[in-house]
């Protein structure tokens, strides 16, 4: 897996919703194949088509070997994943002590 030391951090609005899906995925295709960091500190919501890419995204990354992670995402996305049926690590988000 490729190292921490090259990953490029991506800042990300307060709301991922419908509208930022397109977007979102844009960005991340352009960054296929280089280890990514997703600063989730603002985010605030999201939607069920941004979270399809992020999951999609994880996968392509995971396949590809590289590195992909969400970081700093608060307790009240996380607690809007599980209630998706999702753990936060399944779409990349660092392990939460509470994470099962």
């Amino acid at each position: 897996m490729a190292g921490n030391e090259d990953t490029t951090l991506l800042q990300l609005p307060s709301k991922l919703k419908g509208a930022e899906a397109t977007g979102l995925m844009n960005t991340l295709k352009e960054r296929r194949g280089r280890p990514v960091a997703l600063d989730f500190a603002p985010v605030t919501q999201i939607g069920a088509q941004c979270l399809q890419v992020l999951l999609a995204a994880k996968l392509a990354w995971q396949s590809d070997g590289v590195h992909f992670e969400i970081q700093n995402m608060s307790g009240d996305i996380r607690d809007g994943l599980r209630i998706c049926g999702l753990n936060p690590s399944q779409v990349g988000a660092k392990e939460a002590q509470n994470d099962t």
